[in-house]
């Protein structure tokens, strides 16, 4: 099929991310599918059988990227490392955090930690963060008492010190502002 870099490593283990890619070939099995459920006698017949062959391995192999051997030993390096990140954010959400901070803990440096966040989140880890937390609000708004807690204390505790800010990214993720959320409440 003209892919060297399938030819010796097909039968390997291999990891393939690419959701767009598969795509067309989803939908040719789709089709593929539909005649035999519908039990089309199509399918018996012997030059249809290789039209099917002819038409889906081209596909398969096209959908398939090709792969670079340091690609996805990156990837899958990065993953972890972003997952070890977000269980430290996750069991911190309370404390002051700051890139630096997060950066020595895990022991990478912050290009590093940011690229694999792009990679996995498509968002730098402090924006992860900010979401994390402000999911921390959300949780925490809706399960408050509104005559004993308020709208501030609650952004304190997840490191929300600037209101407006806070508010205005609230309304941005959950589409009403805090004290919305809070009055909610029964």
């Amino acid at each position: 099929m003209e892919r060297s870099d399938l030819n010796a490593k097909f039968l390997e283990e291999n990891y393939i991310y690419a959701p767009e890619a598969l795509s067309p070939l989803r939908s040719y099995l789709n089709q593929l599918y539909e005649l035999l459920s519908q039990k089309s006698p199509l399918l018996r017949k012997p030059n249809f059988q290789q039209l099917i062959l002819q038409d889906f391995l081209p596909l398969l192999i096209t959908a398939l990227p090709v792969q670079q051997q340091q690609v996805p030993v990156k990837f899958f390096r990065r993953s972890h490392l972003v997952k070890q990140a977000n269980d430290y954010m996750q069991s911190h959400l309370d404390q002051t955090l700051t890139l630096t901070d997060l950066c020595q803990v895990l022991g990478t440096s912050s290009r590093t930690l940011c690229y694999g966040f792009q990679q996995v989140f498509g968002m730098s880890p402090m924006s992860y963060l900010k979401i994390l937390r402000l999911q921390g609000v959300y949780r925490a708004l809706k399960a408050a008492e509104p005559n004993y807690k308020t709208v501030t204390e609650i952004a304190a505790q997840f490191g929300f010190y600037h209101l407006g800010c806070f508010a205005r990214d609230y309304k941005q993720v959950f589409g009403e502002l805090p004290s919305e959320t809070l009055k909610r409440n029964p």
